[in-house]
């Protein structure tokens, strides 16, 4: 089945690395949107929900930006840091 679905995202982490800006843009659905979030290792290396975007809306609307963008507050709880991308 061929899709004309398309999406991006975009994450930009501020020099302190405590907070970042996630925009992200998706067209060609062919039903509404129904999930998303940001996944990245746990400490042991499985795949693991970093930020739960689905619950962004309900329970944290200040953390939306009139253009859509979100705003991540950022606080380590576990072994995962950020690092450059290569």
């Amino acid at each position: 089945m061929k899709s004309s679905a398309a999406g991006s995202a975009t994450l930009q982490l501020n020099a302190a690395q405590n907070q970042a800006i996630l925009q992200f843009n998706y067209s060609g659905l062919s039903s509404p949107q129904t999930s998303y979030a940001v996944l990245g290792p746990s400490d042991t290396g499985t795949p693991t929900i970093l930020l739960d975007l689905n619950v962004i809306q309900e329970f944290h609307p200040n953390l939306i930006s009139p253009t859509g963008a979100v705003t991540w507050n950022i606080a380590s709880t576990s072994a995962v840091s950020a690092r450059p991308s290569q």
